[in-house]
């Protein structure tokens, strides 16, 4: 959704697109875009006119898990907005594993030896020294969303923020875009498609990953200089880096019992969810791991 909204004439996006600012109770996020105050900060939009753009935008994903960046962000600007985009947590947990995998800030590559790991990591054991997020390597918090939910709703009126479901987005695009533009007050750019953007991936070369992730002394200020390009471009040299780092790769299906255990750990967040937000989440109690049997877990 960030990649359409950035695509609109009269949205403008920071580069990068996820600043980590306002999450300052994940002290680490500070050194990832050496953000060190709010000038920083500011300065990701001195190209946002507001003459040209109606909409000024950026989309850290870890605002929701964090227990101050909404209401920091309210107080800096009463007038600003919310989206989020829920998908099912269970899914989450396998996507967020990958993910923290392709940067190296993982480094247990079976899901369920890092699952288990959960509780001696929120104690600083056995975190990766590569990375740089060690909060996202509690998988349970990343995608247990009442607590989210509802620390957005204390915080933003109705009018000011707006929920997603993945499902939705996935199955009817084009309506979930038009919705978002009428929510942010924006003209409908007429736009028919909507190419995949984030497939899933994984590295091509380990060490490559982990020199870009935490780069040795030596070479920090020219890694550095090559990051803060690569996240500000969005141009065909970018492209043609991403695909000669990365490739795509359909990620593996959780096992039949790790799929479980996961459904039976996130089932009262997700009963309480559907409460909150008035819809019904069954469907994410669904175990799809065999698509010819696939049934409710009660």
């Amino acid at each position: 959704m960030a990649q359409y909204l950035a695509e609109h004439a009269n949205v403008f996006f920071s580069k990068p697109k996820e600043p980590f600012y306002w999450c300052r109770d994940f002290v680490e996020s500070k050194s990832v875009h050496r953000l060190q105050g709010i000038d920083d900060y500011l300065r990701l939009f001195d190209d946002a006119s507001e003459s040209k753009y109606q909409i000024i935008a950026e989309g850290s994903t870890t605002y929701l898990q964090s227990r101050i960046a909404l209401q920091s962000i309210r107080e800096f600007n009463p007038d600003s907005k919310v989206l989020a985009m829920l998908r099912n947590p269970i899914d989450v947990v396998a996507a967020m594993h990958g993910e923290l995998l392709r940067h190296g800030m993982e480094d247990q590559e079976q899901i369920e030896i890092a699952w288990s790991l959960q509780s001696s990591r929120q104690r600083g054991e056995g975190v990766p020294p590569n990375c740089k997020f060690p909060h996202q390597l509690q998988y349970r918090d990343v995608a247990s969303y009442h607590d989210q939910i509802k620390r957005m709703m204390q915080q933003f009126p109705e009018d000011s923020r707006k929920i997603i479901f993945y499902e939705d987005f996935v199955s009817d695009t084009q309506r979930i875009y038009q919705d978002v533009l009428s929510f942010l007050g924006l003209e409908d750019d007429q736009r028919h498609e909507f190419p995949q953007v984030h497939a899933s991936k994984v590295v091509r070369n380990r060490l490559v990953a982990k020199l870009s992730s935490d780069p040795p002394p030596w070479i920090a200020g020219t890694a550095n200089r090559l990051k803060d390009w690569y996240y500000g471009s969005n141009g065909p040299m970018k492209r043609m880096l991403q695909s000669a780092l990365t490739r795509k790769q359909k990620r593996q299906p959780l096992s039949d019992e790790f799929r479980h255990k996961l459904i039976n750990e996130f089932r009262p967040d997700i009963e309480k969810l559907g409460e909150l937000v008035g819809r019904d989440l069954s469907g994410w109690l669904v175990t799809t791991a065999n698509p010819d049997s696939s049934k409710a877990i009660h």
